[in-house]
């Protein structure tokens, strides 16, 4: 239960943090534009996070499996663009494992 409320916390904050963040460098990139993702957290936590990029929602499932396992589905509208499953890595100075 801890858990879930930290990773709740973590993911508001990014959401906030989603729409402080200035557009102009994703303009550089070639950025594939994504609207939301799906990100769940153990057996029955499932958040919505808005995203502005399907990059974006690749880090923020990758930042998020630092704290939990977690899965992300990535959507651009109602288009299904990607899911990605990370697992939590076992050491502290790792990246976790996404496929």
């Amino acid at each position: 239960m801890k858990s879930t409320l930290i990773i709740s916390l973590f993911i508001a904050t990014c959401a906030v943090f989603t729409f402080i963040a200035p557009t102009h460098a994703q303009k550089k990139q070639d950025l594939i534009p994504a609207t939301h993702m799906w990100l769940k957290t153990g057996q029955d936590s499932m958040s919505f996070v808005p995203v502005r990029s399907q990059q974006q929602c690749e880090m923020m499932i990758r930042q998020a499996a630092t704290l939990n396992s977690s899965e992300g589905n990535c959507f651009n509208a109602e288009k299904f663009l990607k899911n990605l499953s990370c697992t939590k890595p076992v050491k502290n100075d790792t990246a976790p494992k996404c496929k």
